[in-house]
């Protein structure tokens, strides 16, 4: 939200040693406020609101896939087809690239196997919007789950090292918090954030069990999993068990993303 939704800065290559350290001392740190906080019963609801977004956002970054940044684009529908270059940064939020009246299934590709999102634009329609612009652009194809949670989460979505600045395409997007109770079952899929009224990035995450109910509603609810839960149970036993870092024993990567309209 697991960006942000989820993200924590990681540092480049270059200055991994120390800084990833500091990171890996924040992130412990984050984790003993949320335990705390959820031993104390929950005397400040607010306060303990922030501690479970901090345990799921803040957390540093394990993995990345590319080093450098290229130059912004200005945006414009990708082909339907999913011909378009891949393209990953973009001066500005996408402009309406999808219709209304229509349905978009989202087959995602993997190295553990493949499973399909049913994208809800009535619950967020900027979120739909984004995600299959991205995915129209191949923004996500090469891109590893950099952090699952057991029974809670696996989050995916930015290919770049978060230590060179702004995470994501370029661009945010408002939140779209959900109505619906519970606003994350197991197999919803929702978009990161920073906590901030305008901060939804490119980064995504699956809910993987009952951890969901932790979540507070500020993550735009994009879809839910409507075929091969099976993948998502196996992302999840990737989890180290007891471990509130999120780094995979063994990383998925997202080989690409399809959208099918209907």
């Amino acid at each position: 939200m697991a960006d942000d939704e989820t993200d924590a800065d990681k540092p480049k290559s270059s200055r991994a040693g120390c800084a990833r350290s500091a990171l890996l001392a924040l992130g412990v740190l984050l984790i003993v406020v949320y335990i705390f906080t959820q031993a104390a019963g929950g005397d400040d609801e607010s306060d303990e609101e922030e501690a479970r977004h901090n345990a799921v956002t803040t957390m540093p970054r394990v993995t990345t896939t590319l080093a450098g940044r290229p130059a912004e684009v200005e945006p414009e529908c990708p082909e339907e087809d999913g011909s378009s270059p891949q393209t990953l940064m973009f001066t500005e939020a996408p402009p309406v690239c999808i219709d209304e009246d229509a349905t978009y299934v989202a087959v995602v590709e993997t190295s553990r196997g493949d499973f399909e999102i049913t994208l809800d634009q009535g619950s967020a329609p900027l979120g739909v919007n984004s995600f299959v612009f991205l995915a129209r652009y191949h923004f996500y194809d090469g891109v590893s789950f950099h952090r699952v949670l057991e029974d809670l989460l696996a989050q995916a979505g930015d290919p770049f090292d978060p230590g060179l600045g702004d995470t994501g395409a370029g661009y945010r997007i408002a939140q779209e918090p959900p109505t619906a109770q519970p606003p994350y079952p197991k197999g919803t899929v929702a978009l990161a954030n920073e906590a901030e009224p305008e901060s939804t990035g490119s980064e995504f995450f699956v809910v993987t069990g009952e951890g969901g109910d932790l979540l507070p509603a500020t993550y735009s609810v994009i879809g839910e999993v409507t075929s091969g839960i099976n993948v998502i149970d196996a992302i999840n036993a990737t989890a180290v068990p007891n471990d509130d870092i999120g780094v995979a024993s063994d990383p998925t990567v997202i080989e690409s993303i399809t959208i099918d309209e209907e």
